[in-house]
């Protein structure tokens, strides 16, 4: 009877070892296999590129990119509404852009302050302000805003955005709409719910305070609300948005 010869046995056996170690070290948790690394290689990872500031700046923040011409959000509501604060951070990554802040009431969604426009980023005109509106004025005419609606100025200078004039009962033809304009030549007043924001790093602080007694209030006790950009389809650059956050000042009046 023929006999496999010792040296074949002995090549069998060693394959199989080789190969038992060879899967056994697949399974290994290691970064690289040695048994792989020696005979197929293993592969090399990139080496990521540290963040920028900037990059860190922006992942600090939890945030929603937004690229359409709304952003919404939902915040939690009380009976007693007329004295709520609202609260988020935001941040342009792109060509700054017009918004406005909107909250759902029972007729439908409207717009209840300006939030950011091109033109204003800069503005250092001094401002005759009350809790809700700002009169930018290039050289100073108006002590009051009272002495402003009493004596209007041209139509041709005086800028205005839509809230701000429905505030002030202003019709069309009593001004200029904010939104239409790309530079301020030959406007001398502005009359705007925008506020500054405080800024930290590259994001923008906005809070105001805002009667939401009309806000309309879903089944679930909550107020709809949302950032509105006009102008989104013009910008391909997302508007970075965070947890919109809401404070009620007091539980009753």
């Amino acid at each position: 009877m023929w006999k496999q010869p010792i040296s074949d046995k002995v090549t069998v056996i060693i394959g199989a070892v080789f190969f038992l170690a060879l899967v056994i070290s697949a399974w290994v948790p290691q970064p690289c296999p040695w048994l792989r690394h020696e005979i197929i290689g293993c592969p090399v990872k990139p080496v990521l590129a540290p963040l920028t500031p900037e990059q860190q700046d922006i992942q600090r923040v939890p945030h929603q990119d937004i690229l359409t011409m709304y952003g919404f959000f939902q915040v939690p509501a009380q009976d007693y509404r007329a004295e709520t604060h609202i609260r988020f951070s935001y941040r342009q990554t792109g060509k700054p852009q017009i918004v406005y802040l909107q909250i759902k009431k029972a007729d439908g969604t409207h717009s209840i302050a300006l939030v950011t426009h091109p033109l204003l980023l800069s503005l250092s005109w001094p401002a005759v302000t009350s809790p809700s509106i700002r009169l930018y004025q290039q050289s100073p005419t108006y002590t009051s805003l009272d002495q402003f609606s009493s004596h209007l100025p041209p139509a041709t200078e005086l800028a205005a955005d839509p809230v701000a004039a429905a505030q002030y009962n202003l019709d069309s033809h009593q001004y200029t709409s904010l939104d239409t304009l790309t530079s301020l030549s030959g406007i001398k007043y502005i009359l705007t719910t925008y506020s500054p924001p405080q800024m930290d790093g590259g994001w923008s602080l906005y809070d105001q305070e805002f009667n939401l007694q009309d806000a309309a209030v879903d089944r679930q006790n909550q107020i709809e609300g949302s950032l509105y950009f006009p102008n989104a389809r013009a910008n391909p650059q997302p508007f970075l948005l965070s947890t919109v956050h809401i404070d009620y000042t007091k539980i009753r009046k």
